[in-house]
């Protein structure tokens, strides 16, 4: 699938949805990119470094924030459809654990509530969702996006 396809490309967010404070998280530099911490989806078996913003580009490397927050409880990550990266988040159900780890070792435990194919245009809809966290890739083909939504465990 060629990245710059008008069917894959992924929408900016809209710069009057961001604040200082959705941004603010702990950043680490590795190898000359970014990132906010890592995610485990245990029953995937996967175990992930997630970059505090996201490329074409670094996308081919690592999966990363889209949008939010741990804190602003809004957080949305995004990755390639990979094997290794969200290919296969369509396998999720309710109640699986995701979790993701941030910088400051802070450890913070979801669980999937729900998922959905949206088209590739729905901004709106993944960052404005009531869920603490959105994971989102392309479906094969790039035509539709698989979003999993999930809600923090406290």
């Amino acid at each position: 699938q060629d990245v710059q396809d008008e069917t894959w490309a992924i929408p900016e967010v809209p710069p009057e949805l961001l604040t200082e404070e959705e941004l603010k998280m702990t950043e680490k530099v590795v190898y000359g990119r970014s990132y906010i911490g890592y995610l485990s989806i245990p029953t995937l078996g996967l175990e992930l470094p997630i970059l505090s913003d996201w490329t074409y580009p670094d996308l081919q490397v690592s999966p990363a924030r889209y949008y939010g927050s741990v804190r602003g409880e809004n957080l949305v990550l995004l990755a390639h459809n990979y094997p290794t990266h969200f290919g296969k988040i369509s396998n999720l159900t309710e109640g699986d654990s995701v979790i993701f780890t941030d910088m400051d070792g802070t450890v913070w435990e979801y669980e999937v509530v729900t998922k959905d194919i949206l088209d590739p245009g729905a901004v709106e809809e993944v960052i404005s969702g009531d869920y603490d966290l959105t994971m989102f890739t392309c479906t094969y083909g790039g035509k539709s996006r698989v979003t999993v939504y999930c809600d923090q465990i406290y």
